[in-house]
């Protein structure tokens, strides 16, 4: 886990493939700390993105929301990285984050980006239901590829959200189990009210 932050209704992880990570990125900024980091800020932040490892974005939401208004949230900070030859992909990207119906408190919609620089998926869990949907699987690679357009929106220089660029903060979540990636381990459907209580808490608290 590289940040932890809060946005709005949803609290977002980014996971990396550690090893991948390190040797992209340690021949370059080996031995510079967080803050020595920041500060050649431009090149770092392009060298991850364009770095070929695996990053998983993990949004868990704190309270329901429609699609459409989730989709609005994405949509020009998503489509203005993208080349003009990836924005239908962009299109069906945005249409698979979440299914029609919208989503509800403690749903998890995963984003994962491939370490070959083109593949990403997408995959929504129901906290009510239980249920695993495997929304989307495409090539999109490339400088305005979507593989790439994704992560430019939490690590541009003007990022809407640039609190992820700097770690977050406050202790993250367990990470995911390697079976299932992204998701957390399978429940009962409904939650007793102490369960309904930590789940707010870890969203308030951020």
């Amino acid at each position: 886990l590289v940040a932890f932050v809060k946005i709005h209704v949803y609290a977002l992880g980014l996971y990396v493939e550690s090893a991948g990570c390190r040797a992209a990125l340690l021949p370059r900024f080996a031995g510079q700390s967080h803050d020595e980091l920041l500060a050649v800020g431009p090149e770092f932040f392009a060298q991850f993105v364009g770095g070929s490892f695996k990053k998983t974005f993990r949004l868990v939401f704190c309270r329901a929301l429609p699609k459409n208004k989730l989709v609005k949230g994405f949509e020009d900070a998503f489509k203005s990285r993208c080349d003009a030859e990836h924005k239908a992909d962009a299109d069906r990207v945005l249409d698979a984050l979440v299914p029609d119906i919208g989503v509800a408190e403690d749903d998890v919609l995963t984003i994962q980006l491939e370490a070959d620089t083109k593949t990403l998926s997408i995959s929504f869990h129901s906290a009510a239901t239980q249920a695993e949907d495997n929304r989307l699987t495409m090539e999109s690679g490339g400088e305005g590829g979507c593989w790439t357009a994704f992560q430019r929106i939490f690590f541009d220089d003007d990022t809407p959200v640039p609190r992820i660029r700097h770690g977050g903060g406050h202790a993250p979540p367990a990470p995911p189990t390697p079976s299932r990636a992204g998701v957390e381990p399978r429940r009962r459907a409904g939650r007793t009210a102490a369960e309904s209580a930590e789940s707010s808490a870890r969203c308030n608290r951020m």
